[in-house]
């Protein structure tokens, strides 16, 4: 019920674009993705978070779980034995730098180059392509930001999302 209120609660708010609280955005984001993976019976992810205190994404607040729901799920998809995601933002030289790093096996090098492609996936069933990641740099560019998937040594994947700071 309360994903459900959440969704009809993201539609109005798509309607009515703004800044949303990074910190209420991220709260937001664990909630949803512990309800589905509770429902899929998923794995667990634990958090840590390294974010600079008043930081705030512009536009939907909607728009901004989305992105960050997309790269929990997938971390836990790719780590079967429970995830651990680390979430850093700070301010820096005029922008927001977001950084969503996770414990898996990383991004097969033969895929990193075309990682956000909605026909991408490391998914063994291919029914639902690669939407996942394709919509989170479509989000991320509509906002005037860009998103860069690289690995992250000694194992996982860390993506970066660079914002203007406004």
């Amino acid at each position: 019920m309360r994903r459900g209120e959440r969704i009809v609660t993201s539609l109005s708010d798509a309607a009515a674009p703004d800044r949303g609280d990074l910190g209420e955005i991220l709260d937001n984001a664990m909630q949803h993705t512990e309800d589905v993976l509770t429902f899929t019976r998923g794995t667990s992810i634990r958090y840590t978070r390294q974010v600079e205190a008043g930081v705030t994404l512009p536009g939907s607040p909607a728009a901004w779980e989305r992105v960050f729901v997309n790269l929990f799920l997938n971390a836990a998809q790719a780590n079967p034995l429970g995830a651990e995601v680390e979430i850093g933002a700070a301010r820096v030289d005029g922008v927001v730098r977001l950084t969503v790093t996770d414990n898996g096996p990383g991004i097969p090098a033969a895929i990193l180059p075309q990682i956000f492609d909605p026909t991408v996936t490391t998914k063994k069933s291919r029914r639902r392509g690669g939407l996942g990641l394709h919509i989170v740099q479509t989000i991320v560019t509509e906002h005037g930001g860009t998103v860069r998937a690289e690995n992250h040594e000694p194992s996982g994947a860390v993506f970066t999302v660079t914002l203007p700071q406004s």
